[in-house]
């Protein structure tokens, strides 16, 4: 199986780091008024907080999302190797993994499977630490804090406005 296969199973392997995908999202999001057009209570204050991330910051916030979705994209690739070099399928190292994780479910695992199982999510939690560690990094490296990046992807989530500013920020797909 390629890799081009396997990108609806690898869903299942990887990271999750806040906000990655929240420019992508605008289509998803609403924004709620009352009847007579006044922001609803709450959305004052996320409009307020979307004033507050400064353009710099957004800058910033680009930066290390893009090294996030290298990272995640490098760690992604990693993970399905990681599946293929103990001999599993990958849809399979799912099937497993979600048998696991939901009690309903039965994969009819063979103690074979199960010892590959085993090996590849030690290999996929090292992978997992080592991309945190990077991404964590990048943060640093673009000048915001942990905390902030956080901040900021929630914010620019319920922000439609800083979502387009994003976009506009991102060079053009071609």
């Amino acid at each position: 199986m390629n890799l081009k296969n396997a990108g609806g199973v690898v869903v299942a392997l990887t990271l999750m780091w806040g906000c990655q995908n929240s420019t992508k999202n605008q289509d998803n999001q609403s924004t709620e008024s009352s009847p007579q057009g006044q922001p609803m209570p709450g959305q004052e204050q996320l409009m307020q907080q979307a004033k507050d991330v400064t353009d710099e910051e957004l800058t910033q916030f680009m930066s290390a999302m893009e090294h996030m979705q290298i990272i995640n994209q490098s760690a992604q690739q990693e993970m399905v190797g990681a599946v293929q070099q103990q001999g599993m399928e990958v849809e399979r190292f799912s099937e497993i993994m979600q048998s696991q994780q939901d009690p309903n479910q039965n994969a009819n695992a063979t103690s074979q499977e199960m010892e590959q199982y085993a090996a590849v999510n030690k290999s996929i939690e090292e992978v997992q630490i080592r991309a945190t560690q990077e991404m964590e990094e990048k943060i640093v490296e673009a000048g915001l804090t942990l905390d902030r990046y956080q901040e900021i992807g929630a914010i620019v989530q319920s922000s439609p406005e800083l979502q387009q500013k994003l976009q506009s920020m991102q060079p053009s797909a071609e």
